[in-house]
């Protein structure tokens, strides 16, 4: 029955977002500055649309931005032009902006509280404010301060990671981007081996993809390949073949680096997988490093110079004769100030070699001192406690998420080994992606988490 009223209208349909609109456009102008580039040669041209892209798509689609820096970041370290302002630096510097951008613009709206927070972000931030302290007395500050800028793009990554990390679908694009991160630099170590490009490096070729050297283009590929052992038992289809496929690729790869000390962190990574997930994969690990042994003589030939101990001309016998000597020249550069340290790259600037220091807890000390080192072993515990509670909180849940928890405690494994006698804090590359798994590791602890304190609600309600 109607009683002679007028039916009420139909609510107005909010008006569209326009943000899909506004990013397909900064895409296209980006795509055409960047093909100018490349018909033109024009370095700037490249970069330019490629910066346009990135900034429109920061303001609207920011986990696509975050997941387009975690794909390309490893693809960049052989841009460096030399400049004051690196294509790297200026990546981190802009990762840096808009996070903070983002965080003032929450604040004004008063948003809740992230989904996840890294627990190891505090120690992260404090090992960053004595990096700046070291650099405002040392001898080049601007130097310092753009090797403490850097640090503060990482940082940077771990919170747009924070704000990015919602979801199980997001959880699983960002360890997709982790992956896709290699595409690049294993197809360019591919073209460095069809072609004979490596770099001679104490009688081998030695190939490096798109980074500077092999050395941390070995320990990239070491992560990546525990990471992806452990993923294995837990995914089927097109992911577990791509997950094979590229696994044995970057295996061979890092073969090819010649990199000894990744050849061992990847072992210890992988006996840490097996040990924790399957006993089977610690056999399969013996039986390939006899194999590599005994079918490869360029692998033996590698660690043959380490018999040797002396050299007539007196120079050192080998890397490792090298790096332990340097290890007691430079460590005296920190008593001119303990408590502070020398400033970061201070140690290359200082010494006649005008190397890092080949030892991360060195390094750390002498350029910034005990603040510095303080803070950096508690940055490192706070990292294994994140991989115990991550193994703790996934233990009973076998799947993808598992996989990921074991992947990242492997991957520590390889960082511990490495960091004693390579720069792996200098080389922040690497620490970008170290981080990226370690926030994987936090985000499904916590979805566990959240899981089973609902669980926990509903039955405390007498439901179940």
């Amino acid at each position: 029955m109607t009683n002679g009223s007028t039916a009420p209208s139909q609510p107005t349909a909010p008006p569209a977002d326009n943000a899909p609109s506004l990013a397909q456009a900064s895409f296209v102008f980006g795509g055409t500055l960047v093909a100018l580039g490349v018909a033109a040669g024009e370095r700037a041209l490249v970069l330019g649309g490629a910066a346009a892209a990135f900034v429109v798509l920061a303001i609207t689609r920011f986990e696509i931005f975050v997941l387009g820096v975690l794909v390309i970041r490893a693809a960049l370290d052989s841009s460096k032009t030399g400049g004051p302002l690196e294509p790297t630096t200026a990546l981190g510097a802009a990762v840096l902006v808009f996070v903070l951008v983002r965080e003032v613009l929450d604040r004004a709206a008063g948003a809740g509280p992230r989904p996840i927070r890294a627990p190891f972000r505090l120690p992260l931030q404090a090992f960053l404010a004595a990096a700046v302290l070291s650099s405002l007395g040392s001898a080049d500050v601007a130097a310092s301060l753009t090797e403490t800028l850097r640090l503060a793009g990482l940082v940077a990554m771990v919170i747009a990671l924070e704000r990015t990390l919602s979801s199980p679908g997001a959880v699983k694009r960002v360890l997709i981007a982790v992956f896709a991160s290699a595409v690049i630099p294993i197809v360019v170590a591919l073209i460095q081996l069809a072609t004979g490009s490596g770099r001679l490096i104490g009688g081998f070729s030695r190939i490096s993809g798109t980074f500077l050297h092999p050395n941390p283009f070995s320990i990239y590929l070491a992560m990546l390949i525990v990471l992806a052992v452990a993923l294995l038992p837990h995914v089927r289809g097109p992911a577990r073949a791509s997950l094979l496929l590229g696994g044995a690729v970057a295996t061979v790869l890092l073969l090819l680096t010649y990199t000894r000390g990744s050849w061992i962190a990847l072992v210890v990574g992988l006996v840490v997988v097996g040990a924790i997930q399957s006993r089977t994969l610690l056999v399969g690990v013996i039986v390939g490093c006899l194999a590599v042994a005994l079918l490869v003589p360029s692998v033996s030939a590698r660690f043959s110079d380490l018999e040797t101990t002396a050299r007539y001309s007196g120079a050192p016998a080998n890397s490792l004769v090298w790096r332990v000597t340097y290890w007691n020249d430079v460590i005296d550069l920190a008593d001119e100030s303990p408590l502070t340290g020398i400033g970061l790259t201070g140690i290359a600037r200082s010494t006649a070699e005008a190397k890092n220091a080949h030892n991360d807890l060195v390094r750390v000390y002498v350029e910034t001192g005990v603040l510095g080192l303080a803070s950096y072993l508690a940055l490192g515990w706070s990292l294994v406690r994140t991989a115990r509670r991550a193994l703790r909180a996934t233990a009973t849940r076998p799947g993808w998420r598992s996989g990921t928890a074991v992947g990242f405690a492997g991957v520590l494994a390889v960082l511990g080994v490495v960091s004693v006698s390579s720069n792996v804090i200098t080389q922040v590359v690497l620490l970008w992606y170290a981080v990226a798994i370690a926030m994987l590791a936090v985000a499904v602890t916590t979805g566990f988490e959240h899981e089973r304190e609902a669980l926990e609600e509903v039955g405390a309600r007498g439901d179940l």
